[in-house]
């Protein structure tokens, strides 16, 4: 089997859920989220390899954020996105 989405929140996932995208997956050189809700309370975005070791980490409010993937190797991260107590794990392709 293979892992796409986690949620893990108490509140309101199925909206963070649907007004949350990020794409392109495969990804190439960045990584593009996108709020397409009207959340208006900051977001926090981490970025984790399969190790666990945190990448990224940006706070947000805005209905975009792009993060650069060109300097990390080939393989799989995990994208943990935030906002209270409401949390959305996606995986990551790097090609």
């Amino acid at each position: 089997s293979q892992l796409d989405t986690v949620i893990v929140s108490v509140g309101f996932e199925d909206e963070l859920i649907n007004d949350l995208s990020s794409y392109p997956n495969p990804v190439v050189d960045k990584l593009q989220i996108v709020n397409s809700g009207s959340l208006s309370s900051e977001m926090e975005v981490s970025l984790f390899s399969l190790q666990g070791k945190l990448l990224v980490e940006e706070f947000f409010r805005e209905p975009r954020l792009e993060i650069p993937m060109d300097t990390y190797p080939a393989g799989i991260y995990l994208l943990h996105i935030q906002k209270g107590s409401s949390g959305v794990w996606r995986k990551v392709v790097k090609k």
